[in-house]
């Protein structure tokens, strides 16, 4: 990033300026008049910018999009969107007129009601999205970056650029066999996507629309449907306790990794998987069980890490913000899958398997983000949520 940049962006972000203010000060994308957005892109937009759309229809234009292949990579996304388990956030024009205090409670609302919905089972991804046509149409650069910076503060009050930023989500397992219900939580990542990731070279991370937040939890997913697969056949309950890793390996790597294999095939990728290595294979997994697992097309790859020219991690990166469409020349970054079948890896429990959530005082259910009448529901507390706690 150029010192120029930088200074704008410091000088931009130095002052707290409104959504409202900040989608003013967008400039128009030069590139993007010269390179119109795709077909796909384009025939979304007539229902999202149609000003007698309602917000359950872009809704729905926004979750066929996302389940129609090629249209997006991430697999777990489109999986989603096939199930009906995505929570969209919509915030509109009137929204953006209407000043930040409201855009706040937009989104405590929505982010409320997601995870009431996950706790179950019947929501899982969530997408913050602000849709309008000047932002669509806007210039990546340091007025773009404070949007998204605002927007993070109205959502999670953090608008770290570069850095890893999380939430929360959680899913009740129902009681079997003698044992008690609970409460499992999973750390949950946040991505920046936007329009203007069209025909770049980070076209992974497009949408049409504008520009927001994507959050999903591989591991919420799993254990999801993993909780269903024991509904239809209850053998599955009694069988080790072990069950819930294997729904990882089996079903989120593979996925996972097909996902980065799917996007790796553009002109300019920016993610692609590595050649496998050599290395003992993890838990006593043998080479037959890693060839089922993987089939012919993965086998060949490392089920442990990848590389990117960006950190897949990092919820507001600052390469998303440089107006170039080109790759910028920068070296790879060693990224990893392991938080999804490897015990030692840090990340393991709280991304992958997930842990027990353990409702103790007023701080952990302040911090659940549920509504009080999830919590009552589910025996969860008995006393009232504080005002502006979410």
């Amino acid at each position: 990033m150029s010192l120029v940049f930088q200074f704008l962006s410091w000088e931009r972000n130095s002052k707290v300026l409104s959504i409202r203010e900040l989608v003013d000060a967008l400039r128009p994308d030069p590139w993007r008049q010269a390179n119109p957005f795709a077909a796909e892109v384009d025939d979304c937009h007539q229902i999202l910018f149609d000003p007698s759309s309602s917000r359950v229809r872009q809704a729905d234009a926004l979750s066929t999009w996302l389940n129609t292949k090629p249209h997006q990579p991430c697999l777990f996304a489109r999986h989603a969107a096939n199930k009906g388990w995505l929570s969209f956030c919509i915030i509109n024009e009137n929204d953006i007129a209407r000043g930040d205090e409201h855009i706040r409670a937009v989104i405590r609302d929505h982010r409320v009601a997601w995870k009431d919905g996950a706790l179950d089972g019947g929501q899982h991804g969530f997408l913050i999205l602000m849709i309008s046509e000047r932002i669509a149409r806007a210039e990546p650069g340091p007025d773009l970056l404070a949007l998204a910076q605002r927007l993070c503060q109205l959502y999670l009050s953090d608008d770290s650029q570069d850095e890893m930023l999380y939430d929360r989500l959680f899913l009740r397992i129902k009681p079997r066999d003698g044992q008690p219900a609970e409460i499992r939580k999973w750390t949950v990542g946040v991505n920046w996507f936007g329009a203007q990731a069209d025909g770049r070279w980070w076209q992974d991370h497009r949408i049409p629309g504008g520009v927001g937040f994507s959050m999903n939890s591989v591991g919420h997913m799993a254990r999801r449907l993993l909780e269903g697969a024991i509904d239809e056949d209850p053998d599955l309950a009694r069988k080790a306790a072990a069950t819930p890793a294997e729904k990882l390996v089996k079903w989120a790597v593979p996925l996972a990794m097909s996902t980065i294999l799917t996007a790796s095939k553009g002109s300019m990728p920016g993610t692609r998987l590595v050649p496998r290595e050599e290395g003992i294979l993890p838990d006593g997994l043998t080479e037959q069980r890693r060839a089922e697992v993987l089939g012919r097309m993965l086998s060949e790859y490392s089920e442990n890490h990848y590389r990117g020219w960006y950190h897949t991690d990092v919820s507001i990166p600052s390469e998303y913000f440089d107006p170039a469409p080109e790759r910028p020349e920068v070296e790879e970054k060693r990224l990893l899958f392991t938080y999804l079948h490897r015990r030692d890896d840090e990340d393991y429990e709280s991304m992958g398997l997930g842990e027990t959530a353990t409702v103790l005082d007023r701080q952990d259910y302040e911090g659940m983000g549920l509504s009080e009448s999830v919590l009552e529901a589910h025996g969860l507390s008995d006393f009232d949520t504080p005002e502006g706690v979410y």
